[in-house]
């Protein structure tokens, strides 16, 4: 718990006194003995770890100098002074260690794979605001400031960094300190404190409360699709970009704009994990499989989106949808990001690639296209882990589980 004050005053004599600075005064009348001007009164906060603090109000309102005050007062670490090697590659400023450093890329949304193996200024300035603020957790910083934070993002990447970045202090411990004169990521920043200027007064908001939800939750909507939808989608994903059959596929818009995919397939015939999961010996007929087993092919949502907590929701609806009780899920980003076990599926643990899949001689049920020869490449090399569900659990927790078709 820390006690900071601050308050924001301001000459109105000239700074330095000039021919310039005389004929300005006389002009306008100014006398040598101008009152100083308030623009912030003096304002006290108590600041606990896990929390965020906001700065809001129009151009020139003093929030920059009064959050600047508080940084000082708690020796805060600066985003945009965080250092970057412009030649080293995102996975390796984030720690020695290529598990953790994935996990912490993980925490504030970098979950891409394709994002750990680029140079900083190959990222987007969404994903910047991302990886700063994961370099700053690595070097040990408790307190973070930012001062016009998300400016320069669109305002739903504005959303959804903010909307991440309160999870990660609350769950971390740690401090941020916010100015902005864009007050439409409040709900999703949550501050325990937001100070609102004017240019003249301070008003020190309540505590927001954080719902858990980003703010534009009730404008998503999920509708069953076609496989054909897998197109626009991918190029985010990070396995072989074709897609093989597909008995249930779901589609995640934010208002009309697709922002997710969701594919169930039929399982592979060859599975070591879910043999050891199911206590077995030898594997399931054919037949078997075909009546009592689905897999979750692919879950791919929009890089913009990622960190707004939707990838666990769509997992969930793909899941309640499938045709069959038992849900599989295969994945490696379930190494970096949980958000399979939140969606009710039960981790088994890492599993080796597939040989059979690398050699491209991998069993497939009848009717089902064969791996890509991408995929089968990735298969050799992966470390996935194996995720199970009962679908008929993952419903009875769900409020009107199907989905329907738009239209």
């Amino acid at each position: 718990m820390t006690a900071v004050r601050f308050a924001v005053t301001y000459p109105q004599r000239e700074s330095r006194p000039s021919l310039a600075s005389g004929w300005v005064r006389g002009t306008f009348g100014l006398s040598f003995d101008q009152p100083e001007r308030t623009y912030v009164p003096e304002t006290a906060l108590t600041i606990e770890p896990g929390q965020v603090v906001l700065f809001t109000g129009p151009s020139g309102s003093g929030k920059s100098s009064a959050m600047r005050q508080v940084a000082e007062q708690m020796n805060a670490t600066w985003l945009d002074a965080v250092p970057i090697d412009p030649d080293a590659l995102v996975i390796e400023q984030l720690g020695d260690d290529p598990a953790e450093a994935m996990r912490i890329a993980g925490l504030v949304g970098l979950a891409e794979a394709h994002l750990f193996v680029r140079f900083p200024h190959e990222l987007s300035d969404g994903q910047q605001y991302r990886f700063r603020l994961a370099k700053a957790i690595v070097l040990g910083a408790t307190v973070v400031a930012a001062d016009e934070w998300c400016a320069t993002l669109d305002r739903i990447t504005a959303k959804v960094v903010s909307f991440n970045a309160h999870k990660v202090v609350a769950r971390l411990g740690l401090v941020l300190l916010c100015a902005t004169t864009h007050d439409d990521v409040a709900e999703d920043l949550a501050p325990a404190h937001h100070v609102k200027l004017t240019g003249s007064a301070a008003e020190v908001g309540a505590n927001m409360g954080f719902r858990g939800r980003i703010s534009f939750y009730d404008e998503i909507t999920v509708e069953r699709t076609s496989r054909t939808a897998w197109g626009y989608f991918a190029g985010w994903h990070y396995r072989g970009h074709t897609i093989g059959f597909v008995t249930c596929a779901l589609l995640m818009r934010h208002g009309d704009v697709p922002i997710g995919f969701a594919a169930i397939s039929p399982p592979a015939l060859n599975n070591g994990a879910r043999m050891r999961a199911f206590g077995m010996r030898h594997g399931y007929p054919p037949k078997v499989l075909n009546r009592w087993f689905s897999v979750v092919s692919r879950i791919v949502i929009d890089p913009r989106y990622r960190g707004a907590g939707l990838a666990g929701d769509l997992m969930t609806l793909a899941v309640a949808n499938a045709p069959n009780r038992w849900v599989e899920a295969v994945m490696s980003m379930g190494n970096v990001n949980p958000f399979a076990r939140r969606s009710g599926l039960v981790d088994f643990g890492a599993v080796a690639g597939d040989a059979r899949a690398a050699r491209g001689n991998v069993r497939t049920m009848p009717g089902a296209t064969a791996p890509s020869a991408a995929h089968a490449a990735q298969s050799r090399m992966a470390t996935m882990r194996y995720y199970l569900a009962d679908r008929d659990v993952v419903r009875a927790r769900l409020d009107g589980w199907e989905v329907p078709r738009r239209g």
